[in-house]
This record gives C-alpha cells, structure tokens and sequence, in this order.
C-alpha cells in the first residue's frame, strides 16, 4: 500500500473491498503523483496502492 501507516493488513483489505463493490478493473493508483505525496488518495474509485497487475501465472 501506499500512505502513513498502511501494512499488508491494510492493503488486502482494500484490494477486496474494491473487488467486491466494483465490477470495474482494479488497477491501484496509476498517477506518479502517489510516490511524491502517499497522503493523498488520487482516485478514490481504485484501492489505496501503486499500481498491479495481476497475471495468469499469478492466478495459478
């Protein structure tokens, strides 16, 4: 995750919060401005980490 005081806990919970309230693609934070200031959350529509992508291998 990113941001003051986010662990593992934190992003797994956010990552299935958005999984189960969305049917859009989750992708994480995709703009460069999260690494400068983690304090703000840019799109509030994707959960609170850098960007991912999940792959078929990943899956498996």
């Amino acid at each position: 995750g990113v941001g003051p005081g986010n662990n593992d806990d934190t992003l797994l919970s956010a990552v299935a919060s958005a999984l189960h309230t969305s049917s859009a693609p989750i992708t994480g934070q995709l703009s460069a401005a999260v690494e400068k200031n983690p304090a703000v959350w840019l799109n509030t529509s994707q959960p609170l980490c850098k960007a991912f992508i999940v792959t078929d291998d990943d899956i498996r």
